[in-house]
């Protein structure tokens, strides 16, 4: 049974693919992000932070655990290397057990690609990981994929909430407004056990990908700390 209130904080983890084959949407998957994250501070859920993660076969922390109604305009994205998916979503999970608020969150994943550059986590490390945060610390978790059967894609790691969705121009947006005012229901209490999405079902990206080509391993996390405002 859930302990949510409307009252209870949520907060939100957005994992971002920032691997090569995303350069193809342009601006789209910030202004997405951007309408995100102003959509949610909306709701005016006190003690709420946001966290956000970029992933390619490195991984960046652009905002780490952030009061939800300070965090700016994200400005810089740029896209290229491949798809840790296991690492990043392994490491997010992680360092947000590791903090003092881990109760009540709410974790979205969005690529459009498969995984194939890992190192430290594997498919059954993050069903793993997601059991123990959904269990122990009441979680939700969103998956948002494009090229790929999205709800295998989810269902591999565990993931069951997924929405699948075109690369074509305005197809990141829909997707990411509709995820958006299902998590709003959700946390302000309108919806309160489940997210529940309803489209995106059965898509495919046509767009023309950009080239993507095996770098040399870097770290693994390169955090940005004290973030600005304006990121």
């Amino acid at each position: 049974m859930s302990d949510k209130t409307p009252s209870t904080p949520q907060d939100i983890i957005f994992l971002l693919d920032s691997s090569g084959s995303m350069a193809s949407m342009g601006d789209e998957p910030l202004q997405a992000l951007n309408a995100f994250v102003s959509s949610q501070a909306a709701l005016n859920i006190p003690g709420s932070t946001f966290s956000l993660w970029y992933f390619s076969h490195e991984l960046e922390k652009v905002v780490d655990d952030r009061p939800l109604d300070v965090v700016g305009e994200v400005k810089r994205y740029n896209p290229g290397g491949m798809t840790a998916l296991f690492d990043a979503m392994g490491t997010a999970i992680s360092t947000k057990l590791e903090k003092e608020q881990v109760r009540n969150v709410v974790c979205v994943t969005l690529t459009d690609g498969e995984e194939n550059a890992s190192q430290r986590y594997t498919s059954a490390d993050i069903r793993e990981l997601v059991k123990k945060a959904e269990d122990e610390y009441n979680w939700k978790f969103v998956f948002l994929g494009a090229n790929q059967d999205a709800f295998a894609s989810g269902a591999s790691v565990g993931v069951h909430t997924c929405a699948q969705f075109d690369c074509e121009e305005g197809g990141l947006e829909d997707v990411v407004r509709e995820s958006s005012q299902a998590i709003g229901r959700f946390r302000s209490g309108s919806d309160t056990n489940e997210i529940s999405l309803s489209s995106y079902q059965g898509t495919s990206c046509k767009r023309r990908k950009a080239n993507t080509s095996s770098s040399t391993r870097q770290e693994l996390v390169r955090s940005v700390s004290n973030a600005s405002p304006s990121i």
